[in-house]
């Protein structure tokens, strides 16, 4: 059984090193299709969480997608919206 902390810690681990290869100018593409397959991988891992886990885990992962410096950047929240939208269909499949 896969703790949520350890899916909590992999997406942040994941989407730094995304953000840092977007700040260093990496094709967007690139970068969506990464976000693309971490969303998926951490949406797999949240199916093997315990369901009544699963929403705060939802949540906790939310919070690391939050709008900080990329608030004026179109292109990153888009990014973003692409990996909740991936996490929000693990979180509600049972």
């Amino acid at each position: 059984m896969i703790i949520k902390n350890e899916v909590i810690a992999f997406y942040a681990s994941e989407m730094k090193h995304i953000e840092s290869e977007y700040k260093s100018g990496k094709n967007v593409n690139l970068i969506l299709a990464s976000v693309i397959e971490i969303s998926v991988s951490v949406g797999e891992q949240i199916q093997s969480i315990p369901y009544d886990q699963r929403e705060d885990t939802w949540i906790a992962l939310l919070r690391l997608v939050t709008p900080r410096w990329w608030q004026t950047d179109p292109v990153w929240r888009e990014v973003l919206t692409v990996s909740e939208k991936l996490l929000n269909r693990s979180r509600l499949s049972t």
